[in-house]
């Protein structure tokens, strides 16, 4: 009879809740339908905000980060005398860390007095080694004072990479960097040499908007000791028809910035801006005649190049010391805007 009674007085229970469930029921599924309704209008209009924002990436920010290089040639005494106008690697180097550059580009003769192994590990380790990791060096005549070279392979290691070659190329933000060795009694330059094939192959895989070459011995100059070097003559021929925007080189111990150029030195809106700074810290010359195509001379300075690379254009500072040797000053600076290819 328990059990009965518990039955009997959950059946009227039921019944009197039959109809707030059917009341309940209806507001849930009135509810239900309401929210289902405003939350398609949402998404829908989801993939609209989307596509504005695909049309539009990042409101057209650019974000291409510019890169600081340092260049110099011509850098580093063995064990001659420091005097006023000699062996300035030291304070060269020290332009080089208020610069704070991505990338250092040594533009060749970076050990001099025979650029052995040792003298490169004793002397140029102590200036310039401190920013051994981020420098892309090229040889000079004066790093193959030594068979191959072999002083200046075994201290840079990869970074000279290949060994016995000297020229590569690298990449560094919107800009193609080319690493040529000009030294040609040792590594051939002339036309249909190795490095030429190699250079003309390299060019034509290049995917970036702006170009820079960089070797040591220049082409023209308004120098009165080595004057042009006719060596490199093939190889700036294939810069030159490829719209290379900057050359650098060393060599001649002084800073001088020519005008745009082709290939027979003449002025041309579609060639290379040329810098030679061979200031690194060894010794410095005099200028001969000046060259038509000469826009800038500087003697007597030890100095760096600063350059910002940017998106498409750049811009330039040839930082040098003051005669005290302890300060420096801003002699060269401008900005231009790549050839693009």
């Amino acid at each position: 009879m328990a059990s009965k009674v518990r039955v009997l007085h959950l059946a009227p229970s039921l019944y009197m809740f039959k109809k707030p469930l059917v009341f309940s029921a209806i507001v849930a599924l009135i509810t239900f339908l309401f929210l289902s309704y405003f939350s398609s209008k949402n998404t829908e209009k989801k993939p609209l905000i989307k596509d504005k924002a695909e049309q539009k990436p990042a409101k057209q920010i650019k974000t291409t980060k510019e890169i600081v290089i340092a260049a110099a040639g011509d850098i580093s005494c063995g064990n001659e005398l420091k005097t006023a106008v000699t062996c300035h690697q030291e304070e060269t180097a020290s332009l080089i860390e208020e610069i704070n550059p991505n990338a250092i580009l040594t533009l060749g003769d970076n050990q001099y007095t025979g650029a052995t192994l040792d003298l490169f590990q004793n002397y140029y380790n102590k200036s310039w080694g401190k920013f051994k990791n981020t420098t892309y060096p090229t040889p000079g005549n004066h790093d193959y004072l030594v068979k191959n070279a072999a002083g200046y392979f075994d201290y840079f290691g990869e970074r000279a990479h290949p060994k016995t070659k000297g020229y590569y190329s690298f990449e560094l933000g919107n800009w193609h960097l080319i690493a040529l060795n000009s030294n040609c009694w040792a590594v051939p330059c002339v036309k249909n040499s190795e490095q030429a094939e190699w250079l003309v192959k390299d060019l034509s895989l290049n995917t970036k908007p702006c170009t820079l070459a960089y070797f040591h011995h220049p082409l023209f100059s308004s120098g009165l000791l080595h004057r042009n070097y006719l060596g490199t003559k093939d190889l700036w021929k294939v810069l030159y028809q490829n719209k290379i925007d900057i050359i650098l080189n060393g060599h001649e111990h002084f800073y001088e910035r020519l005008d745009r150029t082709n290939n027979l030195g003449k002025r041309s809106a579609e060639g290379p801006v040329t810098f030679i700074v061979g200031t690194g810290g060894e010794n410095l010359y005099p200028f001969g005649k000046s060259l038509e195509t000469s826009k800038s001379r500087i003697q007597g300075r030890f100095g760096v190049l600063k350059l910002t690379l940017k998106e498409t254009a750049f811009g330039w500072e040839f930082w040098a010391l003051t005669n005290t040797q302890n300060s420096k000053e801003i002699l060269d600076s401008g900005e231009e805007k790549c050839l693009l290819k």
